[in-house]
């Protein structure tokens, strides 16, 4: 049974002149290059705590949390609490708004039944998270649920016994608000509500699963129990999933080889350019990917014969490594000849693709969150990097010690 409470959390505690801007972060796996310099720039900035290793020494980031209580820099809230986190975005022009509820999940093995994965994850990235956690004993990045609905408890007619903490407006015009939950007759209510839920893990999937391994690290303290979570409804229509695509490197690949292979298995179509490609893929009954190659050249590939009745062959990511990567591409090279990067944003490959960098692109397909929901519930799993639930939950608001 799922386990979900509010909590005393820590909490930035700005000066006169400080904006909420300078403490937060999206999640460590989304900054890169210049704007990690950015946010490292800023005294009292999360980014210097899930990012402040220095060649695999995590002792930097545990000194910094430590400076930052002791200078009262943030504070422990006096308030047994669910924070109610609200996110307000534009996407083509039009405005969506999402609520999710910040509280304390409790850990426990996937094959309980009540927290439920969805995607595959990475040895290496786990490791990393967890070296952060031993450092620091500390959750400084909330992991993104879902459940079916709220019911009677459905935020938006809680927000009244709301007090606002914090709001602000990123870069990308996504506009987060932070208020507290304290009333106990809501926070119970909230509380038994979620107990009898099934939790999908939508992001974050590392993060709980070492928060679970740490846990076991010394299983008699109560606080490595729980994992800070943000739970959202599954039917909120602000719940936004972007597709991942891939960005490839193998210079050793022709796009003749390439094309050639790719008949053996798909039926090709060719287009002009990405927009159309996005097009025609989006329209596909069946599953297709779309590829763009340095030349320019753009392809729908549908996959060819039957996919049957699996319904992973529903999922592009999947249709991706079971056979565009494993059948083509690596019948034409070796693995340790490509590289794969991600971007979810489909203008931002195009851009990549122009400028060179890549000698290849595919694109996918969101997938659909009655797919997601189905497999997860009959306990597999899609490819890492399959979905991109966006707006991000950002990190700094809230902070959880686990010790």
């Amino acid at each position: 049974m799922v386990r979900f409470r509010p909590f005393n959390a820590y909490l930035p505690n700005l000066n006169g002149r400080e904006s909420i801007l300078e403490r937060i972060s999206p999640p460590y796996d989304v900054i890169e290059g210049t704007e990690l310099i950015r946010l490292k720039s800023k005294p009292y900035n999360v980014a210097k705590i899930t990012l402040g290793r220095y060649v695999g020494d995590y002792g930097m980031a545990s000194e910094e949390f430590a400076d930052w209580i002791s200078k009262r820099v943030i504070v422990k809230d006096e308030r047994e609490s669910y924070y109610l986190y609200h996110q307000s975005f534009e996407i083509d022009g039009r405005r969506y708004s999402r609520i999710g509820i910040i509280g304390l999940l409790g850990l426990e093995e996937y094959g309980e039944g009540g927290v439920i994965p969805h995607e595959e994850t990475n040895p290496k990235v786990k490791e990393d998270r967890l070296n952060l956690l031993r450092a620091t004993a500390t959750d400084t990045e909330s992991i993104f649920g879902l459940i079916d609905d709220w019911g009677k408890c459905a935020p938006d007619k809680i927000e009244k016994s709301a007090h606002k903490l914090f709001e602000c407006q990123d870069d990308s015009g996504t506009l987060h608000s932070i208020s507290r939950i304290s009333d106990p007759t809501v926070t119970n209510d909230m509380t038994n509500l979620i107990s009898g839920k099934r939790i999908l893990i939508a992001d974050g999937h590392h993060r709980y699963e070492t928060a679970l391994r740490y846990s076991k690290e010394a299983p008699g303290i109560e606080g490595r129990k729980w994992v800070l979570a943000t739970l959202a409804s599954s039917k909120d229509p602000g719940l936004v999933v972007f597709p991942t695509h891939r960005l490839l490197k193998a210079p050793k690949i022709t796009e003749e080889e390439m094309v050639e292979t790719m008949r053996i298995h798909f039926n090709l179509e060719r287009t002009s350019g990405i927009d159309v490609l996005r097009n025609a893929i989006q329209e596909a009954d069946r599953p297709s990917l779309g590829v763009v190659f340095r030349s320019g050249s753009a392809y729908k590939a549908e996959l060819a014969g039957s996919a049957g009745n699996d319904p992973m062959c529903e999922i592009d990511s999947f249709v991706f490594q079971e056979v565009m990567l494993k059948k083509v591409i690596y019948a034409i090279a070796r693995p340790e000849e490509v590289t794969i990067d991600y971007d979810h944003d489909a203008s931002s490959v195009e851009s990549k693709m122009t400028s060179g960098a890549y000698d290849m692109s595919v694109l996918l397909r969101p997938p659909k969150l009655t797919t997601i929901w189905k497999l997860a519930a009959s306990g597999r799993r899609m490819p890492k990097k399959t979905t991109y639930f966006w707006p991000k939950i950002w990190s700094g608001f809230v902070f959880y010690r686990m010790a």
